[in-house]
């Protein structure tokens, strides 16, 4: 679970912005928000030996968390980059780094001379493995990683698991000791790499935790044609291996709630396979909409199986954009999607935002961070103020990321629509005057 998020010098954003996922003390729209659990008392250390014995001597406090959050601005603004610097995170601990190689993941603000070699640092502070609070930092240039530090709160303060720096350096790159809370072995770790991807991929009950947070708990979508294919693909197979067809019930209800006349779907393994690599997926399948026959207008028995590369770009989106949130909402964790109203229709975009606020559709809390232009979900209905984000470009080209919690005269029962389309929040495009373009004298 994300507790909060800052990114300093990547793309758009040349200074730090901080995104949160902590709710208020309002106690406006209770199904919006959760309360996580944080364990306290006890070290990594203690738990693992108390674990083994059967003993639990922890206790918790807990944390206020929203389970969505809308991110709005103009065009080219840096709304999709504060997501993109979420997923360059997540990229960076699960890649390998070729040794003696550029660092992959360095995208500074190249519209400043000092920036374009500036660090880029990402801090993400997070509920994870086993409860603990935990806070992961990192920067790092094209050539090597700086400083990397991985922190947690057993006692309510912050304890250190692991430091990287400069001053660790060797022939190799760094050598950094783990903490006593950990096993305090010493490893080396080339200057490129990450630490915390090496640990990860350690034998240990509590590295495999933390492997499984960074690698199963982070979906992201944007909507292109390959995602899309591969997105598909990924439902195919979730829905084959599932011992139950509840799964499939679902996702057949939530098409047939967009009204595109699809009564069920139907999977049949593809005989070349030739996709599942491409897809990177076990078994590639055909995927075939299910529709009634009528004649003169009357139903019949009979029904018309239509591939779904024969249906609309829409309904392509909601089967695979609905099956992984239907996935995310089964196991937790946190999605990112890109324009969320992409050839969906607003009061269909905004039923999808409600499976994650509902308790009954998301047992397991599942986040949500999405990004739009449709100003339907500006609904004081749907959102609490810190729900919804704004993202606006100086003069310089450079992002800044604020909340609509940071108006002081905004209140719950403020008409957030009319309010941003009035400009009073900024994030809205400049648009010109006709003269602009089409005027014949100087501006």
């Amino acid at each position: 679970m994300i507790i909060e998020f800052s990114v300093t010098n990547f793309r758009s954003i040349k200074e730090e912005q901080v995104f949160s996922f902590v709710a208020e003390a309002s106690k406006s729209k209770p199904d919006n928000v959760f309360e996580a659990k944080i364990r306290q008392g006890v070290s990594l250390k203690e738990f693992l030996k108390d674990e083994e014995k059967g003993e639990e001597k922890s206790t918790f406090e807990t944390i206020r968390l929203l389970k969505a959050a809308v991110i709005y601005g103009a065009n080219a603004s840096g709304k999709s980059n504060v997501l993109k610097a979420f997923e360059t995170l997540i990229e960076l601990l699960q890649t390998v780094q070729e040794i003696n190689k550029p660092i992959k993941n360095y995208n500074p603000f190249l519209f400043d001379k000092i920036s374009k070699t500036k660090l880029t640092s990402f801090k993400l502070t997070f509920i994870g493995v086993f409860d603990y609070k935990y806070e992961y930092f990192i920067e790092y240039n094209k050539e090597q990683i700086i400083t990397e530090k991985f922190d947690y709160y057993p006692f309510g303060q912050i304890r250190n698991l692991f430091i990287r720096t400069l001053d660790n350096q060797n022939e190799i790159g760094h050598e950094v000791k783990l903490s006593n809370d950990l096993d305090s072995k010493v490893l080396n770790i080339h200057k490129n790499q990450p630490l915390l991807h090496k640990l990860i991929s350690e034998p240990s009950k509590f590295y495999y935790s933390l492997y499984k947070y960074f690698n199963q708990d982070f979906n992201f979508f944007a909507v292109n044609m390959f995602k899309l294919d591969q997105w598909q693909q990924q439902v195919n197979n979730r829905i084959q291996k599932k011992q139950n067809d509840l799964e499939k019930k679902r996702l057949e209800k939530l098409l047939q709630l967009a009204d595109i006349k699809l009564e069920s779907f139907e999977l049949t393994k593809d005989s070349d396979n030739n996709l599942a690599w491409i897809y990177e997926v076990d078994t590639a399948y055909k995927l075939s909409g299910i529709h009634a026959i009528y004649n003169n207008n009357i139903l019949t028995t009979e029904k018309q199986k239509l591939s779904f590369s024969q249906q609309s770009r829409g309904t392509n989106i909601l089967y695979s954009l609905g099956g992984k949130i239907l996935e995310q909402l089964d196991k937790g964790g946190t999605m990112f999607i890109d324009e969320i109203d992409t050839s969906l229709h607003p009061r269909l975009a905004k039923f999808l935002v409600l499976l994650f606020q509902h308790p009954k559709s998301n047992p397991k809390n599942a986040q949500l961070i999405f990004t739009t232009h449709e100003t339907t979900f500006l609904d004081k209905n749907l959102f609490r103020r810190e729900q919804i984000w704004f993202t606006e470009k100086d003069e310089f080209g450079v992002t800044e990321l604020y909340s609509m919690q940071d108006f002081d005269k905004v209140r719950e029962d403020t008409p957030f629509e009319k309010w941003y389309l009035a400009g009073k929040f900024g994030g809205l495009p400049d648009i010109k005057e006709l003269e602009f373009i089409f005027g014949d004298g100087e501006n």
